[in-house]
Order: structure tokens, then C-alpha cells, then sequence
């Protein structure tokens, strides 16, 4: 017996033996499945379902506190058996589809939603810390139109490519749907401002130059006290005052402001046999190796990652393509996102099973390894020299 809306229904259930046995429960569930009266597969992932829920329980409404929902089908005779998470699954499921809406107190509100605004969506692909220029991948949501505007008083255009290379430290892009006349809020994009710098010459006459990239006016001290206060402007390359073992620098332009430079300078002058400063590595402490690395062809990556692997590095602002005519398919992270090399690895292969034959290409924006002896191992591996303004340690 089973309750519908006009009473309790009666069902027959005929025993069927297998080998002298006899499985009633299983009988008295396929038997309430037969009926239509108990579905255990009832979820977000069954239109159906969905749909029994918004007809029956919702009434037509558009917004509904979600008790009344569960009380509903609680009360209900008619209303079909499942799981007791079935309606809390389907609730949470169809929010994060965003086909409906929490909207507070409780309340759950059923698509279909007003069309929203037009927005841009930037994302930074890449950044050449040598030159501060940084690669965007731009786009238009809900739009079929962007414009971008270098700064608060450039001119602006309309973009005819949504790959964008700049060395602008401002950008503002404003996405349009040209259809019904909308236009989204401007979304602002900034870059990054970087210091590169270089100690030379001899005991007594120690210099050192500063460069900001992409741009910005430069201020340091030689006596440990900070540049934003006491700082003097850099006018060019400066000789460092006898005693002085710690400059300190940074930079601004149009309201952005880099990181602290902080240089060690040799206390007894001392360079290399090129002009610069003579650095170490501290092969105790955690490294992160902010150098661009670009492998073109499928081999190199591997190869790459494999000297990766060996030396336990997470990878940064990493960008795998697989490429084969007209076919493509790719991993984009940004800088701040950072994945191990077995993971990229297996994307990587991944990638190459997707479009069997394809070319592997991979962009790398920064390595970050346990101790600065990994850092020493990979880049003797590598056969390159960290620099000094590439290397932090913690």
C-alpha cells in the first residue's frame, strides 16, 4: 500500500524466486519504480524531476521560501519518493547553474533571469618583466562590442582583437551590446611596475643603476630608510656612499606603485668579472624564480617539465597550447595561480591526446621551488644564471 491523493493505493507484488530465494524488499522497490510512485536516480541531473518540482510545489510562482517547498512535498500524497537529499540537491545545483537564485530569508527565486549588463573580462596571460609588457586575453560578456581607453584621458577605440599587448601602467575596457543599445560599466585594468637594477665599478667607486618597467619615477635611499618618505629621485646611474651595505627603491607613476626593491650592496665593493654585483643564492630558504620561460615545440616542453619534476617546482602563469592546423585547445593560468609540473605534465598530455599529433607550446611566468639548492639545481640543469632581481627568498 502506497498514499496517493485519493487514499492509499494497492499494489500487488508477486514473488519471484531465483535459486529457493526471495528478495521482497528489491520486489517492493521495483515494484513502487513500475508504479511511478519512487525514483532513486530523483536529482539535479533529471529534467524531469526539476521540473515535477517547479509544477507541482512552486505552483507557478516565481520566488518561494524553500521550506515551503520541502513541507510541500512532505505533505503531499501524490508527490513521488526519493532520496531525502534529492530536493536540497537539486536546490544547490540548479543556484551554482545559476537557473536559480538564493535571494535571502530563506527564499529561492526560478529563472529565466533579466539579461545582465554587459561586462569585459581581462585576463593577463603574460608579463615580460625585461620590457613590462604584459599579453591580455580580453573578451565581451554579454556584449558583442569592447572599447578600450589607455588611461584616464586617452582616446577611445574600438577593439577589432581580443589579444591585447600593452605597457600602459592604466586601461580601462567598456563592454556593448550593440543589439539592444546596452553598455556595461567601465572595468579597469592595471599593470604591474617592476625594478631591475645593476651594481658595478671597483672599491671606492661602487655604482648602481635602476630602471622601472614598464615606467614610473624612481626614488631611493642608501641609509635604510624608506623611499616613499625620504627618498631621493633617481636621476640616473648613482655612486653608493662608502659604508652603505642596504639601498632601498621604489617606483610610482599614475597611481601605481611597485614592490621594494631592496639591494644588498657588497661591503667591500667587490664584482664580478662583468661589472656586476656578486650575488649568492641562499640554498637554505624556499625560492621563487620570476623568469619567463617559452618552450615551442613539444619535445622542449617535455623536457622542461621533466627537469621541473626532478626538482619537486610548482609552475606559475602557465600556458599550454596544443596546436594542429586549425585545431587548438589550451590550459591558461594566471601569475598568481600556481600548479605543479607533474599536474602540468599530465594537462599537457592531456592535451596532446585531445588533438592527437598536435604541437605542444608552453609559456611559464615564474618556478617556485622548496630551497634555493632545487633553484641552483634546475637552473645548472637549464644551463641559464639567475640574476639577483629575479630571485626571492624568504
Amino acid at each position: 500500500l502506497y498514499p496517493t491523493r485519493n487514499g492509499l493505493n494497492d499494489l500487488a507484488v508477486e514473488p519471484q524466486y531465483q535459486g529457493n530465494s526471495f528478495n521482497g524488499e528489491q520486489a517492493i522497490t521495483d515494484a513502487l519504480k513500475d508504479s511511478y510512485k519512487y525514483d532513486p536516480d530523483a536529482g539535479p541531473n533529471q529534467p524531469a524531476f526539476v521540473n515535477r518540482i517547479v509544477e507541482k510545489l512552486w505552483s507557478g510562482a516565481k520566488e518561494m521560501p524553500w521550506n515551503e517547498v520541502k513541507s510541500r512535498a512532505a505533505t503531499d500524497p501524490s508527490w513521488i519518493w526519493h532520496h531525502p537529499r534529492a530536493l536540497d540537491d537539486v536546490r544547490d545545483a540548479m543556484i551554482s547553474r545559476d537557473q536559480w537564485r538564493g535571494i535571502g530569508n530563506g527564499f529561492v527565486e526560478r529563472g529565466p533571469f533579466p539579461p545582465p549588463r554587459p561586462t569585459a573580462e581581462v585576463r593577463l596571460l603574460s608579463r615580460d618583466d625585461t620590457t613590462g609588457e604584459a599579453t591580455l586575453r580580453v573578451k565581451p560578456l554579454h556584449g558583442d562590442t569592447l572599447y578600450l581607453q589607455n588611461g584616464a584621458s586617452g582616446a577611445r577605440e574600438k577593439l577589432t582583437s581580443y589579444d591585447v599587448k600593452t605597457r600602459a601602467l592604466r586601461l580601462t575596457l567598456t563592454a556593448a551590446n550593440t543589439e539592444n543599445g546596452m553598455e556595461g560599466d567601465p572595468v579597469p585594468w592595471t599593470n604591474t611596475i617592476n625594478l631591475k637594477y645593476r651594481l658595478f665599478g671597483g672599491p671606492g667607486e661602487r655604482m648602481c643603476e635602476v630602471q622601472a618597467l614598464p615606467s614610473g619615477a624612481i626614488r631611493y635611499t642608501t641609509d635604510g630608510s624608506s623611499p616613499a618618505s625620504s627618498g631621493q629621485p633617481y636621476q640616473g646611474p648613482f655612486r653608493v656612499p662608502a659604508g652603505a651595505t642596504l639601498i632601498l627603491a621604489q617606483a610610482s607613476a599614475d597611481g601605481v606603485v611597485s614592490e621594494l626593491l631592496r639591494v644588498d650592496a657588497p661591503k667591500d665593493g667587490r664584482a664580478d668579472d662583468s661589472g656586476g654585483e656578486v650575488w649568492r643564492v641562499d640554498t637554505g630558504k624556499p625560492a621563487t624564480w620570476r623568469k619567463g620561460h617559452k618552450l615551442d615545440a613539444t619535445s622542449e616542453v617535455f623536457t622542461f617539465l621533466d627537469q621541473a619534476i626532478r626538482q619537486g617546482a610548482t609552475l606559475g602563469g602557465v600556458r599550454v597550447t596544443a596546436m594542429k592546423g586549425k585545431q587548438w585547445a589550451e590550459l591558461s593560468l594566471d601569475e598568481g595561480t600556481y600548479l605543479g609540473s607533474e599536474k602540468v605534465r599530465d594537462q599537457a598530455t592531456q592535451l596532446r591526446e585531445l588533438i592527437p599529433g598536435a604541437n605542444l607550446t608552453l609559456e611559464v611566468a615564474a618556478l617556485q621551488l622548496l630551497d634555493g639548492q632545487r633553484l641552483l639545481d634546475l637552473t645548472r640543469e637549464l644551463k641559464e644564471t639567475p640574476m639577483r632581481y629575479e630571485v626571492t627568498q624568504s
